[in-house]
């Protein structure tokens, strides 16, 4: 699947109001897409399938199970329930996996499992995509995307192969550049697993060019050792 399509699939995550789909829940999961398509392990993947579940917190997609098989062990990958919804799942994959190629299971709370999804893992992280940038108002949820700001103004931006930790946001302007950390992560069915950040109060009025690296740790407790992506594909956002 191309990323173009992806992106408008994953896009649907931005509605505000939960979209109730009248067909019954389906008895397997048929995976039509990972995101990015060869994560890294231990790194945030969004696995977009065709299960018929209701856009809500208790729909049950929260119960599912996300498993990796590889080399004849099967592993259960770190389900973000926060951030899931029926037809878009947001995983850890677990840090045990090897450089290759690995099958992906999606498994319902009764048993039933779809078909296996083939993908690769990759000995580095994978660049995370950038869809969409947000203003961040706290509790309320993003209703539509921006392209302009105001300097200082709290972003979220909505993407994937991104995480709770690990991410840096590259700010390019007219005067230089600047690397920031975010401010926290947040999680709802609303936009996955996005980054929140501030926009430096010094950025000058004009274009600005968004983007970003992951840094993925092979231990999350104590991040012994690490591989870091390469930096997305940028966003542009105009400064008032």
């Amino acid at each position: 699947m191309q990323l173009a399509r992806l992106a408008s699939v994953a896009l649907a995550l931005a509605v505000v109001a939960p979209l109730i789909f009248s067909a019954p829940a389906q008895a397997d999961v048929r995976v039509n897409g990972l995101e990015p398509p060869q994560p890294s392990r231990g790194q945030v993947v969004l696995i977009l399938t065709d299960a018929q579940l209701p856009d809500t917190p208790d729909s049950g997609a929260a119960a599912d199970r996300v498993l990796i098989e590889q080399d004849g062990r099967t592993q259960e990958a770190f389900v973000f329930s926060s951030a899931t919804r029926g037809d878009a799942i947001f995983a850890r994959l677990p840090g045990e996996l090897r450089p290759g190629r690995a099958w992906l299971v999606v498994e319902h709370a009764d048993g039933t499992a779809g078909e296996p999804y083939a993908f690769d893992i990759s000995a580095a992280a994978a660049a995370p995509a950038v869809w969409a940038v947000y203003p961040f108002a706290g509790e309320v949820e993003p209703v539509e995307p921006i392209n302009h700001a105001h300097a200082g103004d709290r972003l979220l931006l909505f993407g994937a192969g991104l995480d709770t930790t690990g991410v840096t946001v590259i700010v390019r302007h007219a005067a230089g550049s600047a690397e920031i950390v975010p401010t926290f992560a947040h999680t709802s069915t609303t936009v996955g697993v996005a980054p929140v950040f501030d926009l430096p109060a010094d950025v000058p009025s004009g274009p600005v060019r968004l983007s970003t690296r992951v840094r993925v740790c092979d231990d999350l407790d104590v991040c012994g050792s690490a591989t870091a992506s390469r930096e997305s594909e940028d966003i542009e956002l105009v400064v008032d």
